[in-house]
């Protein structure tokens, strides 16, 4: 009799268990043919029959008997089987015990655990972020580090902004897989944190800290003085921080328009003589002011000159009053018009002297130099003369003549 016995504990194929019957019925045909008479796969054959093959396709176990005349050996051979596979399959149970795969899948997980393919996220500048509403993004960079660039994905990469409303942060470019560049927008004043991390969250890269400033007037900058002549006119061109805030509309005040005047748009003409305070308010309270000095240099003047006795006092009562200035004879009065300029220097000389044999006298000179204020303003020059009696019982009596000179711009 010939035993062919397969047993395979650790799954093995149907194919592979087909062989084994193919092979095994070759083998029995070859070395036993005249006492083969039948092959069936049928697990339950009477053990009577002079040929028997027992398939297990589970286990894959070929059994193949002979018997003759001479000696029936099958009975001792099947139970020395019988044995011999129930040890088999104790040990075979006792030995793979743990060489057993589980049954649950997830069991299975750590059989394929690896490295994650993004180890780190990383920005390149971690310094706070000073921007403002309305400026143009920011480009920035982060590095990535990897360990498999073929499972690499670079869509797995999230940018994100904790208020998007302040600002917001998205993928740009890249060069290469590890180094990529993000654009960050402002939007409006605030303050956000900005991070980039992989899809599933388990890589996060640093907060960084983004500030917006709004975009409101911060500082103006105007000419801090400025001299003018009278007719003048100049545009005060304001510098704004920032250069372009959205509300750049400037309020213009004149502390004084009757020296000076300014349009809203910032344009100033010197209407009058003097000083005045020019100052730029934006809608946010930022102020900034030029002083505004009206200069001039000469101007016509209408000069009134006049001279009268103050008080006489018993000293005469005739009298001749007379007055040169710079020595030019004026008389006892005058109506004239003259041009002055600042700086010119004048000399006054005025006397009286009373109509008698023996007649008092008296004189005074004063002199004065022409401002810009004079010229401004107008201006008055006041001689006082006074005249002493000599004889007589009110000899010591003091007779006091005033002249006067008034100077008032001729184009007012």
């Amino acid at each position: 009799m010939f035993l062919l016995n397969t047993n395979h504990k650790r799954n093995v194929t149907t194919e592979f268990a087909s062989l084994c019957v193919v092979i095994s019925m070759a083998i029995s045909a070859f070395c036993f043919p005249s006492d083969v008479n039948n092959v069936k796969e049928d697990t339950n054959i009477d053990s009577s029959e002079t040929g028997e093959i027992e398939r297990f396709a589970s286990d894959c176990v070929i059994t193949i008997s002979r018997t003759s005349d001479e000696e029936n050996p099958t009975e001792t051979f099947t139970e020395a089987a019988d044995a011999e596979n129930a040890d088999s399959d104790e040990s075979s149970t006792d030995g793979n015990e743990d060489d057993t795969l589980p049954q649950d899948p997830k069991e299975f997980d750590y059989l394929f655990e690896s490295e994650p393919v993004v180890t780190k996220i990383s920005f390149e500048k971690k310094d706070t972020i000073n921007t403002r509403e309305d400026d143009k993004a920011i480009i920035g960079h982060i590095k990535v580090d990897i360990t498999d660039v073929d499972s690499f994905d670079l869509s797995g990469i999230s940018f994100l902004s904790e208020d998007p409303k302040v600002a917001k942060i998205d993928f740009n470019y890249s060069m290469g897989f590890e180094d990529l560049y993000y654009k960050l927008t402002p939007l409006s004043g605030g303050e956000t944190q900005i991070y980039a991390q992989t899809e599933d969250g388990s890589i996060c890269s640093e907060h960084i800290k983004v500030v917006v400033k709004k975009n409101e007037v911060e500082a103006i900058k105007i000419q801090k003085s400025v001299t003018l002549e009278r007719g003048e006119s100049l545009y005060l061109e304001p510098e704004l921080t920032p250069k372009k805030p959205r509300n750049n509309t400037l309020t213009w005040t004149s502390s004084d328009e009757s020296v000076v005047t300014v349009t809203k748009l910032g344009v100033i003409e010197a209407v009058g003589y003097g000083k005045a305070k020019i100052t730029a308010t934006s809608s946010n309270g930022i102020s900034a002011s030029c002083n505004v000095t009206v200069s001039i240099k000469e101007r016509k003047m209408n000069l009134y000159y006049d001279s009268y006795i103050e008080s006489n006092n018993h000293v005469g009562n005739e009298w001749y009053h007379s007055a040169t200035v710079n020595g030019e004879y004026y008389g006892e009065s005058k109506d004239e018009e003259v041009t002055l300029k600042v700086g010119d220097k004048l000399k006054y000389y005025c006397a009286s002297e009373e109509d008698d044999s023996i007649p008092d006298k008296g004189s005074k000179t004063v002199n004065h130099t022409v401002t810009e204020k004079d010229l401004i303003n107008g201006f008055t020059v006041k001689v006082d003369v006074y005249v002493k009696e000599n004889r007589g019982r009110y000899k010591g009596n003091k007779a006091h003549i005033v002249y006067q000179f008034i100077y008032k711009p001729a184009d007012e």
